[in-house]
């Protein structure tokens, strides 16, 4: 469901941002689903000011990092501008690695969102387009007034700052090299997957022992001490019993042949 749709049916997200964004990759390019409408605010039809999940009056519903001003100030007085001011949060952190207002509280991000002017997005990543931190920029205005006032017009200049130019394909992934229409025989010694191409870094499953951290090998040492522990306690039980069993044989013995000495002296 795309926003510009939603928002002609009355349907505020409420909770724009990364997580709640999935790519799925289609054969006319990739394209972006929005999930989780728990929060959504219906402001027209049948449920015209209602809410999915209902909470608190007090309470301000959103993610405090990508949350609109206005939305932070009444969660119900909101539109579809809401979205886009949230959207504009997401494209900041999707080029920067960073959110408009890092540090602080919940409430701190929130009251920067109404006052504070985000550091310009050229300085956090230099080389972004002066075009796309413009659109960004836009997107992020305090003012309702100042966005974009439909979703529709937001993705007409991104299209037109597209254009033709964008390679929506994924990138091909080589195939491994094997010998081709090659009969494997285990007799003649040969590798049959000697010409794959294996990563240069190995996986983290095979790394050497040169590679492990310190408690790694550590515990790798430990773990093999208490196995060769354990074997030794296995082998040794068995010959602990013997020796038990030859004690109590030679005892017996010995007291057999003391009364026997004694019942000879008794008869004579």
């Amino acid at each position: 469901m795309g926003l510009d749709y939603a928002h002609e049916m009355g349907l505020i997200h409420r909770d724009v941002k990364p997580s709640n964004l999935l790519v799925q990759q289609t054969t006319t390019g990739p394209q972006v689903k929005i999930l989780d409408f728990g929060l959504a605010l219906v402001t027209a039809g049948e449920g015209a000011g209602s809410e999915a999940v209902v909470g608190a009056s007090n309470t301000v519903l959103g993610t405090p990092d990508y949350v609109s001003p206005e939305q932070a100030k009444n969660q119900y007085k909101v539109d579809g501008r809401s979205d886009l001011y949230s959207l504009g949060c997401t494209f900041y952190y999707l080029l920067t690695g960073e959110t408009p207002f890092t540090g602080g509280t919940a409430i701190e991000k929130m009251i920067r969102h109404g006052s504070d002017a985000p550091v310009a997005i050229q300085t956090k990543r230099a080389g972004i387009p002066d075009a796309v931190a413009q659109i960004v920029h836009k997107l992020l205005a305090k003012n309702p007034k100042w966005r974009y006032q439909k979703a529709g017009e937001l993705a007409a200049d991104l299209a037109a700052l597209v254009g033709k130019k964008a390679d929506w394909s994924a990138p091909a992934r080589p195939a491994p090299k094997r010998r081709a229409d090659a009969g494997v025989s285990l007799s003649t010694g040969e590798d049959p997957f000697g010409d794959i191409e294996l990563e240069e870094q190995p996986s983290s499953s095979t790394l050497p022992t040169a590679m492990m951290t310190t408690k790694e090998t550590q515990a790798s040492t430990y773990q093999r001490r208490e196995v060769r522990k354990r074997r030794r306690k296995r082998v040794l039980w068995p010959w602990i019993l013997l020796s038990i069993l030859l004690a109590f044989g030679v005892v017996a013995g010995v007291g057999l042949a003391v009364r026997y000495f004694l019942n000879q002296a008794v008869v004579q």
